[in-house]
């Protein structure tokens, strides 16, 4: 487990930028979830309304622009994934000493990228409700995902090994490298909340979306 922390000198003047987050990096098995996932992707792409790619620059063709309609941890073979992003969120929390509330909901979904796609630099929240973001890459590729920071613009980056978790501040803008390769590319994606936010800032017709854990 590693956690790097990101803040800025104090500042000098009252209108310096003011910053202080943290980002969780760890290892964890993730069994055969990517033939898993490339089973059911033409399926959750068939059979479920196009909305938005979430500016990820995916289209209309991918499983990310579906990420609304399905939540990966309601799949049978992936239940164990509960566990890792419930250890996870944990392991962070904790370590940080914050207080937290004991009940967590997660919505989860897919990125598949073939050659020549990339995720664009994007953020999935950024309300004052936002809480976790997390990605699981599932093998090993030759691309890395940059976070970037708001303020000074510097990147951090990770490398995309297979079995490594990453959770950081929902808010954070975040892009990934063109993929160039024969095989596939598929990463698994989550927002976490917390109770507060599931019940002021989710719309009803969407609580079943996401999965107590």
């Amino acid at each position: 487990m590693k956690i790097t922390q990101f803040e800025n000198d104090k500042p000098i003047t009252r209108f310096a930028p003011v910053f202080n987050y943290y980002i969780y990096e760890d290892s964890v098995d993730v069994k055969n979830l990517k033939d898993l996932i490339l089973s059911k992707e033409k399926d959750v792409v068939d059979n479920n309304p196009y909305k938005s790619d979430w500016n990820t620059g995916l289209g209309s063709d991918s499983m990310t622009s579906r990420s609304n309609c399905y939540n990966v941890l309601k799949w049978d073979d992936a239940f164990f994934l509960r566990e890792i992003i419930r250890t996870a969120h944990d392991n962070f929390i904790t370590t940080l000493e914050y207080n937290w509330e004991d009940k967590i909901y997660v919505q989860c979904w897919a990125n598949v990228l073939r050659n020549e796609q990339r995720i664009k630099q994007h953020q999935h929240w950024n309300s004052k409700y936002t809480y976790l973001g997390g990605h699981i890459s599932l093998d090993d590729y030759e691309t890395k995902t940059h976070y970037v920071d708001p303020y000074t613009r510097k990147e951090y980056i990770s490398e995309n090994k297979k079995g490594n978790v990453v959770l950081f501040p929902n808010w954070l803008e975040h892009y990934t490298d063109t993929y160039e390769g024969d095989d596939v590319r598929v990463t698994i994606a989550f927002d976490i909340i917390t109770q507060t936010v599931y019940d002021e800032d989710i719309f009803d017709n969407m609580k079943d979306h996401w999965v107590q854990l």
